[in-house]
C-alpha cells in the first residue's frame, strides 16, 4: 500500500465538509505547542489517513506521521489539539 502526500496532486479538490488543517498549529491538551501541519497524507483510495507535522525550529527538520483520528481541529483558532 503506498500513501502519498495531498501537495504531490496538484488539481486534488479538497472536500468542503473537512478542515484543511495545512498550516494549522498543532498543540497538546497541555497547551504545549508541538508543530504545524505541514501536509496531509492520504491512502490510494484518497482517504486523508495522516497529518504529517513538522516538529520546527531552526535546526529540527523532523516531521512526524501523526493518525487523523488522534486529532481534533478548532477552526475558529486554527489549532489541531492532540
Amino acid at each position: 500500500m503506498s500513501y502519498s502526500s495531498l501537495s504531490q496532486h496538484q488539481n486534488v479538490q479538497f472536500p468542503s465538509e473537512l478542515a484543511d488543517v495545512r498550516g494549522f498549529e498543532v498543540r497538546t491538551r497541555d497547551d504545549e505547542k508541538v508543530g504545524r501541519v505541514d501536509d496531509l497524507i492520504c491512502s490510494p483510495d484518497g482517504s486523508i489517513r495522516y497529518l504529517d507535522v513538522d516538529l520546527g525550529g531552526f535546526f529540527n527538520t523532523r516531521h512526524v506521521a501523526l493518525p487523523v483520528g488522534s486529532a481534533q481541529v478548532d477552526r475558529a483558532n486554527d489549532i489541531v489539539w492532540v
